[in-house]
């Protein structure tokens, strides 16, 4: 099944296992203030986090967007998270949730402009930020690094697939020493750097995320 286009921003390192003892236990869900955010711990460097597409929508929390949900992009997080399941022989990414709907807390702003005044909206945007940094204490520890997606939806109606890497339309674009002139300012920075993998092929290659989704009949761009 195929959802509404969906942006996936990316941050990547490079791994090593070490052994650690975790507070979470893999598999479990684990639920902040009034069950508005959901953490699904995991056991391998990946971490899913979905901000806007929450269905919650409780009368004593004022409406303080007027965004719409990211329609599809919670439903296509745990489709993922499954099939990385089965690719990983159960072994599972940590996920994030945000089961509010975006106009009472978009979790991915700033706390005043994403929860505005009301106590139970600022605690959901704490339990939300601070379960990404339970999952980013719990890779590190284990891994050493790991890779981050966050999943959005666009909208749009030609259903392409936009993949955010922290370079613009203006840079891809443009030429090669363009497009690595923002080595340091993408979201893979590390792959590029500390990794030494090839920007331009991460960015736009066969084997980018964007290229791999192509050419499994899914329209991306970058790719």
């Amino acid at each position: 099944m195929k959802f509404n286009t969906i942006i996936l921003l990316t941050i990547l390192w490079i791994f090593l296992p070490v052994d650690v003892i975790s507070q979470y236990i893999p598999g479990q869900s684990y639920f902040g203030a009034n069950d508005y955010i959901e953490y699904i711990a995991g056991d391998l460097p990946i971490i899913l986090v979905a901000p806007h597409g929450g269905y919650l929508e409780p009368e004593e929390l004022p409406t303080i967007h007027d965004r719409g949900r990211d329609n599809g992009s919670q439903e296509t997080t745990l489709l993922l998270m499954d099939s990385i399941m089965t690719q990983g022989n159960g072994f599972r990414p940590h996920v994030i949730i945000n089961h509010l709907f975006p106009g009472k807390m978009t979790a991915s702003d700033e706390i005043d402009s994403a929860a505005g005044d009301h106590p139970d909206a600022r605690q959901a945007w704490n339990d939300f930020h601070e379960f990404i940094d339970d999952a980013k204490s719990e890779v590190v520890n284990t891994w050493s690094n790991g890779h981050y997606f966050e999943m959005h939806g666009n909208g749009h109606a030609d259903m392409w697939n936009e993949i955010g890497l922290g370079v613009s339309a203006a840079y891809l674009n443009g030429s090669d020493s363009l497009i690595l002139s923002r080595v340091d300012r993408s979201t893979v920075k590390n792959l590029a750097t500390e990794g030494e993998a090839d920007f331009l092929e991460i960015i736009r290659g066969s084997t980018s995320l964007g290229g791999l989704l192509h050419t499994r009949g899914w329209n991306s761009v970058p790719s």
